[in-house]
């Protein structure tokens, strides 16, 4: 039996459809759809073609913005093929297969997307990596449709640097993972690149975030971290727009994912 490691998420695609979507090692499924003109339930849905390798992110992207294009499904990963076609680590699902972006992210041992986001209209990638389409992108990269770039130098420093996760607050993309500079300029952990180049947050962890968030207007960490800016932070906390604060007392054991749910914070 396969390592089954799951990441169900739910998505909008086409007219008031919704797919619920669970991963793991060389599958991905649809386990099932609902519209909402249909009235209340859910529809049955087929899986999606496999993959030969892990999946850590999803996101939806539309491709040309306002224009006449659906929305696509964007998998990243381990993975070097989706369905039938070579894709290194990164494809899109169109609603009837899977295309490749580019030539992917390479050029590392073991190099992988571990998070996604949309970002003024493109699709951010970041992970374990230095190159993007052939093009030189430390950890972290931008598709625009049609082939992809650096956000300035990108992420590195430390032993194994990697981007785990990607979120926009305040209308700049937050890269959070395990690194020491961003753009060549000191950053522990966490960085925001206001489309033009980094900045730290402060002085950032003490150790990798690995989720992010926004709630209440205010941008949530969450990881192996015990202190953000200096404080004590046991694994979350919270960027109000100029300082890091703690959220309680914190949680004993490392944070791997954040969400919003009915008002409240889930970690």
């Amino acid at each position: 039996m396969a390592t089954r490691r799951e990441l169900w998420r739910f998505f909008g695609l086409g007219r008031g459809l919704v797919v619920g979507l669970a991963v793991t090692a060389g599958w991905i499924g649809a386990a099932g759809s609902a519209r909402g003109d249909c009235g209340y339930g859910w529809k049955s849905g087929g899986g999606l073609p496999g993959l030969n390798g892990y999946v850590y992110a999803t996101t939806t992207w539309d491709p040309d913005g306002a224009g006449p294009e659906p929305e696509v499904l964007v998998a990243g990963g381990s993975f070097t093929i989706a369905g039938t076609t070579l894709a290194n680590r990164i494809a899109c699902w169109n609603g009837a297969s899977w295309q490749p972006l580019g030539n992917g992210v390479d050029d590392v041992a073991s190099p992988c997307v571990y998070a996604l986001t949309v970002y003024n209209g493109e699709l951010i990638a970041g992970g374990r990596f230095t190159t993007a389409g052939g093009v030189s992108a430390n950890c972290i990269a931008r598709w625009n449709g049609t082939s992809w770039q650096p956000l300035g130098g990108g992420i590195s420093g430390g032993s194994y640097p990697y981007v785990y996760a990607l979120t926009v607050y305040n209308g700049e993309l937050i890269a959070g993972g395990r690194f020491t500079t961003a753009g060549g300029v000191s950053a522990n952990k966490i960085a925001r690149w206001d489309g033009t180049s980094w900045h730290p947050l402060s002085t950032g962890m003490n150790d990798s975030v690995r989720a992010l968030t926004v709630f209440n207007g205010e941008l949530i960490a969450g990881g192996d971290f015990t202190t953000a800016g200096g404080v004590s932070a046991n694994r979350i906390a919270r960027w109000d727009g100029t300082s890091w604060h703690p959220l309680s007392t914190g949680i004993n054991d490392s944070v791997l994912a954040l969400t919003v749910f009915n008002g409240e914070l889930i970690a």
